[in-house]
């Protein structure tokens, strides 16, 4: 368990990928996340996808990251 300060404390910009209909992890504790993360936090839900973003949406997944990762979004 993270201390709620801790996570105050990670200001770098976060991304949020979930899967509408997982089953393993539910969607609840990324808002948990973006209520305490302390810089700007981005959440993209992917629809009609199960626990595995990266293999269901690969192409989405994979463009979302890039986007991220130059600033873009």
């Amino acid at each position: 368990v993270v201390a709620d300060s801790d996570l105050r404390g990670i200001t770098h910009p976060c991304l949020l990928i979930h899967g509408r209909e997982d089953t393993i992890v539910p969607v609840e504790p990324s808002h948990y996340l973006i209520a305490r993360l302390g810089g700007p936090v981005q959440m993209h839900i992917f629809n009609r996808c199960g626990h595995w973003t990266q293999i269901e949406h690969r192409a989405s997944f994979e463009a979302l990251l890039r986007r991220f990762f130059r600033g873009e979004i």
